[in-house]
């Protein structure tokens, strides 16, 4: 499953997430908290955090995002909160597993990467109007 992103660092990929948002003209909140994770729940975090940003700045029109990675209470999250709502508005819902996701191909696969790891991924509008990536891994 995740053998062909064995490089990625979830350190990295939050270090470069903000770089390239910041470089793409997006304000940028980082709240990292987390400890010792499961190499396999590391990557798949690294794989989801890469693709959102890729999503934030492919679909939407956003100048603020939010990315929040904690962990607590024998799991970690991962959140990735943007003002630019377009790929909410361009693709139907959906759901994987009783998970909510957007329909789209990219978001599915990573659906199912993070549902390999015992986790869950949820996409949508949030009460306030800006598309929220969660992804919710028990460690």
């Amino acid at each position: 499953m995740a053998s062909s992103y064995r490089e990625l660092s979830l350190d990295d990929e939050y270090r470069s997430a903000e770089s390239v948002l910041t470089a793409a003209d997006v304000r940028v909140r980082m709240d990292v908290q987390y400890t010792e994770l499961p190499v396999l729940v590391r990557t798949v975090l690294a794989v989801v955090l890469r693709e959102g940003v890729t999503n934030v700045l492919r679909h939407c029109k956003a100048e603020h995002c939010d990315i929040v990675i904690r962990q607590a209470d024998g799991a970690v999250s991962l959140d990735i909160v943007n003002d630019g709502v377009a790929m909410a508005e361009l693709l139907p819902a959906a759901s994987v597993n009783g998970s909510a996701v957007v329909a789209g191909s990219g978001i599915r696969n990573l659906s199912y990467r993070v549902a390999k790891v015992g986790g869950e991924l949820h996409t949508g509008l949030d009460e306030d109007g800006r598309f929220r990536l969660r992804v919710g891994v028990p460690v």
